[in-house]
C-alpha cells in the first residue's frame, strides 16, 4: 500500500511517500501549512493534479515544481491533489518493446552530461562490446539492449561506499601494519583524520576482520561495507568534479548506488535509450539513486542495478521519493484509490473536502469513492 514517511534523524529531514505495484493513483492531502508550499515530483514517472484547495491564493508550475501559495497568511492552509503514477509495473513482454523512441522528445534524457559521459573512451568501448554480440532483430529492441547493459553492469561494477583512491588508501594503512595487530578504529582514524575520534570510535565499534581475510585490500573492502550505516560521515570523499562519472567508475571497478546508476544511464543513451538516474530513499537503507528507462511501448520502467531490480523485480513498495520541501511542518495524508478513479468520484471527493467539517478522508468520502 501506499504510504507517507518522514525521516528526521541524523540532522537530515525528508518527506517521502511510496507508490505500491498494485496501485496506480492516490489523493494527497496537506493541510496546515502556511504562506506557500511546493510538490516536487518526477514528471515522468507521476502526474499531479490539484483537485481543491482552502485559503490557496494561487497555484502554479516553477522549476519542476507545483507551487501552492496561501491567500491569508495570518490562517493556515490545505489542499487536495491526485497523484498518478505513469510508470508500467506490470504485464511487461520484452518482445512488444521496440526502438521507434521520439529523439526529440526525450532529447535531455539522450543527452551527454559530465556524469553521463558516454563519449567518454571507457563508456564507448564498453557499448561497443555490448552491441557486438546483437543479432540484427536484438539491436531493434530496447528491452534487449538494456537487460544487456544491466547485465554488464551487474558483472563489472561492485558497490562501494568510498570511491576507490580511498579505498586504496585504506589498503595501505591496513598493510602498514603486521597480520593480528590492524585495529579499525586506528585504521579509521588514519585513513580519516579529519573526522572526531568520537565519531570514529562510535563507527568502529563491533568490527573485526574476519580470519579468511588476510590480503590488505579484501581487508579495505570489508571495513568500507561495515560503514554503510554511518554513509553520512563519507559523503565529502566524492566532491569534486567527475568522481561519479560513468567513465571513472568504468575504470575504477566499483562505485556507490549514485555512480552505478549513472554507468547504467550512461551505457543505456550511448544506445539510444532515454534514461535517468533517480534520487530517493529505500526502506531498511536510506539515500539511494537507481533509474529509469524509457521503452515504447510502456513508457518509463524503474531498475535498481545496485540491488539487482530489473524491471519486473522492481519492488515499488521498497522505494520512496520525496515530494516535499524539507522544511515543510504541517500535516499529509495520502489516500492509496484501490478502484480505479473517474470524474464523478474526484468531483465526490472534492465537494467531500469543500463543504464537509469532516477530515476528508473520513469513512463517508470512503465508502463514496470504494462503491
Amino acid at each position: 500500500m501506499s504510504t507517507i514517511w518522514h525521516k528526521n534523524d541524523t540532522g537530515d529531514k525528508g518527506h517521502f511517500f511510496s507508490f505500491s505495484r498494485e496501485e496506480k493513483s492516490v489523493i494527497l492531502y496537506l493541510r496546515n501549512f502556511e504562506k506557500f508550499e511546493s510538490i516536487n515530483l518526477i514528471n515522468e514517472l507521476f502526474k499531479l493534479e490539484y483537485l481543491a484547495g482552502k485559503n490557496i491564493e494561487s497555484t502554479n508550475w516553477k522549476n519542476d515544481r507545483f507551487w501552492l501559495h496561501v491567500a491569508d497568511r495570518s490562517k493556515t492552509a490545505s489542499a487536495l491533489c491526485l497523484v498518478t503514477s505513469l510508470t508500467a509495473k506490470e504485464g511487461l513482454r520484452p518482445s512488444l518493446c521496440h526502438d521507434s523512441v521520439n529523439r526529440y522528445d526525450w532529447r535531455e534524457y539522450l543527452r551527454e552530461t559530465e556524469d553521463f559521459d558516454f563519449m567518454s573512451s571507457p563508456v564507448r568501448d564498453v557499448t561497443k562490446k555490448i552491441l557486438s554480440g546483437f543479432s540484427s532483430n536484438e539491436i531493434k529492441n530496447l528491452y534487449t539492449k538494456a537487460s544487456k547493459a544491466y547485465a554488464w553492469v551487474h558483472e563489472n561494477i561492485s558497490y562501494s561506499l568510498l570511491p576507490r583512491a580511498t579505498v586504496e588508501n585504506i589498503k595501505r594503512v591496513i598493510a602498514s601494519f603486521p597480520e593480528g595487530k590492524r585495529d579499525p578504529y586506528t585504521i579509521l582514524k588514519l585513513s580519516f583524520p579529519l573526522l572526531p575520534s568520537e565519531r570514529i570510535r562510535e563507527t568502529s565499534v563491533g568490527i573485526k576482520f574476519p580470519s579468511d581475510r588476510k590480503d590488505p585490500l579484501e581487508q579495505a573492502r570489508y571495513l568500507t561495507g561495515k560503514l554503510k550505516p554511518f554513509r553520512h560521515l563519507f559523503f565529502y570523499t566524492w566532491e569534486g568534479r567527475k568522481t561519479r562519472s560513468a567513465g571513472k567508475i568504468i575504470m575504477d571497478g566499483m562505485g556507490k548506488c549514485d555512480c552505478i546508476s549513472n554507468v547504467f544511464v550512461a551505457l543505456c543513451r550511448s544506445m539510444g535509450i532515454p534514461a535517468m538516474t533517480v534520487i530517493g530513499y529505500m526502506k531498511d537503507e536510506g539515500h539511494h539513486a537507481w533509474a529509469a528507462i524509457y521503452i515504447p511501448p510502456y513508457g518509463w520502467l524503474e531498475v535498481d542495478p545496485t540491488n539487482e531490480r530489473f524491471l519486473s523485480q522492481f519492488d515499488n513498495d521498497q522505494y520512496l521519493y520525496e515530494f516535499l520541501r524539507k522544511e515543510f511542518k504541517g500535516e499529509k495524508y495520502l489516500l492509496p484509490l484501490k478502484t480505479p478513479i473517474n470524474e464523478e468520484k474526484l468531483n465526490a471527493c472534492k465537494r467531500f473536502y469543500e463543504y464537509s467539517q469532516e477530515h476528508p478522508f473520513s469513512s463517508k468520502l470512503l465508502f463514496e469513492l470504494e462503491r
